[in-house]
């Protein structure tokens, strides 16, 4: 992702062929506001007479001259018994940043005996007037590299920053605080603290999940947001991009791109996600819902959709666990559940530890729901789940729910959304 010349480009994993994992190809779209959005031609192509069978992730970055930069990972899967590995850069033919051209003296890193067979995802950031990049997937940890020229295409191995090995490392700073954002085979896990880069060390002062997914039984991601990657916006704001996950095979698809997310830390080194403002261009019929005492199963009148944005605020009061439902039924069932227990927040099938801060009074939710694809952020962003939902297509309706008592409904917001393109 990279932000040039008045547009967010985001790059992503595409293969054009099919909607089940094959050669890999870079995807390429980019908005004025994150809000809309305009297909572009791929970006980045196998060159297979170079050995190249797929162009898998990386990063986008400027040089210090200010050319935009891909650098990523070449892979060649012909090699036995292991795919061979490698990471390099191309360079952009227009100011459009449409065509690229890969550099002639690839590779442009030298990976180290120690690191396994897998050695891929680079990711660059800079401190002090220093560039750096971490690379993912290695068996070791996370290793550093420094670049060594202007025009970031020659490297120098450092050492291993810390011991964490994952897939697609996202490694920068916020509020001085660093953040290691890492895809582990499981929902996003993000890890906050100090980095020293003359150590050079990352040190961890807090970590845990950054998007609470659902996993199989060999506990692998199966439906959720997964694989991010960030920009910073002209206003060195924090831009969390991410794929969704989680659809069954042959429906022409097997991912989408989240919402892009404001990402800040809070006081007590906790991420915190909300969605962009710009999305609110997106809203369309807004419906407001005063205050109103729940008991039980209560369905919103004359709501009725499949693709909206809400907000709501509810106090537990008396009840046990309290929440909402939405695609359900007109009597208020067979939806997607996302309660609170006081103990437990439950989105759809993902269950995960949530307490309220001290003073807080309230959950506060506020979710998109698109057809099949359901975002949800409680409470300032500080949880958020996200999960590819497949309603019964006629189900529509939303609902209130308290159990064990009357919970207190403040107030709910509700807005169809236009479409992004």
């Amino acid at each position: 992702t990279m932000f040039h010349n008045g547009y967010y480009h985001v790059f992503y994993q595409l293969h054009p062929f099919g909607d089940t994992h094959g050669p890999m190809y870079w995807g390429h779209t980019r908005s004025k506001d994150l809000a809309h959005w305009e297909h572009l031609p791929i970006g980045l192509c196998p060159s297979h007479d170079r050995g190249e069978t797929d162009c898998y992730s990386g990063c986008a970055w400027k040089t210090e001259d200010g050319t935009p930069i891909l650098i990523y990972t070449k892979v060649d899967k012909s090699t036995k018994p292991h795919p061979d590995f490698e990471q390099w850069a191309a360079v952009p033919q227009d100011e459009d940043l449409i065509h690229w051209e890969k550099y002639a003296n690839n590779p442009i890193m030298e990976k180290q005996p120690e690191f396994g067979a897998s050695w891929r995802d680079p990711f660059v950031f800079e401190e002090n007037g220093r560039t750096f990049a971490v690379v993912g997937a290695c068996e070791v940890g996370t290793p550093l590299y420094e670049a060594t020229n202007a025009d970031l295409t020659q490297w120098q191995y450092l050492d291993l920053m810390c011991d964490i090995s994952t897939e697609c490392p996202n490694f920068f700073k916020i509020n001085e605080k660093y953040i290691l954002l890492s895809s582990p085979y499981r929902p996003v896990e993000y890890h906050i603290g100090d980095f020293d880069a003359n150590a050079p060390s990352f040190t961890i002062q807090n970590e845990g999940v950054l998007d609470q997914g659902e996993v199989n039984e060999k506990g692998r991601m199966k439906n959720g947001f997964y694989a991010s990657n960030i920009c910073f916006n002209e206003r060195r704001q924090c831009i969390l991009f991410g794929w969704v996950r989680g659809w069954e095979a042959g429906r022409g698809w097997n991912g989408c791109l989240a919402l892009p997310r404001m990402l800040t830390v809070d006081p007590q080194n906790r991420p915190r996600q909300i969605p962009i403002p710009a999305l609110r261009e997106l809203r369309d019929q807004h419906t407001h819902i005063a205050a109103t005492e729940i008991t039980n199963t209560h369905v919103l009148s004359d709501i009725q959709s499949d693709t909206f944005e809400m907000l709501a605020v509810i106090e537990p009061g008396t009840a046990t666990q309290y929440g909402l439902s939405i695609r359900c039924d007109q009597a208020g069932a067979s939806g997607i559940d996302i309660t609170y227990d006081g103990q437990n927040l439950t989105v759809a099938n993902v269950s995960f530890p949530f307490a309220f801060d001290p003073g807080e009074p309230a959950l506060f939710l506020h979710l998109f729901h698109d057809k099949s694809v359901l975002e949800v952020f409680a409470n300032g962003g500080r949880a958020v789940s996200t999960q590819v939902v497949m309603p019964t297509l006629e189900n529509q309706n939303i609902a209130v729910l308290s159990n064990g008592g009357t919970a207190h409904l403040k107030s709910a917001d509700i807005w169809t959304l236009k479409s992004i393109w």
